[in-house]
């Protein structure tokens, strides 16, 4: 597997996933932490962004160095899950292409939650992973 292109397979299932997706990180101590997100931007970097419009426990937990892993629906109900280290951005490009691209104005997006994608799964098959 190599770090580019994204599958054609997931890309499709992202276009048309379910809109609401499951962010999980774990607290320096090992408790688990999930939330929902609705705000999620897809890059060509094979990066994800989502948008902070409410996440305390999630932002302690990636300022602390928690990887992550989102989880998502495509239909026919197919489940595929991203996983990959997380950064927290209140400034610069990353916050700054969120709050003034693709965020909508609805939304208080307080900061973006950067992940580098390093592996992504369709259902339990791994069908793409970032080259070391």
């Amino acid at each position: 597997m190599n770090s580019a292109p994204l599958p054609a397979e997931f890309l499709q299932a992202w276009n048309e996933r379910e809109p609401l997706a499951a962010l999980a990180t774990t607290a320096p101590n090992g408790e688990p932490n999930v939330i929902w997100v609705l705000c999620l931007h897809l890059t060509d970097e094979a990066q994800l962004v989502v948008a902070d419009n409410a996440m305390s426990k999630t932002r302690a937990n990636i300022e602390a160095g928690s990887p992550g892993s989102l989880v998502f629906l495509a239909q026919p109900r197919r489940a595929y899950q991203l996983k990959g280290p997380l950064s927290y951005h209140a400034d610069g490009p990353v916050f700054e292409a969120m709050k003034h691209g693709w965020l909508d104005d609805s939304y208080p997006g307080r900061g973006a939650v950067l992940m580098e994608i390093g592996e992504i799964y369709a259902g339990a098959d791994k069908v793409w992973q970032r080259d070391a």
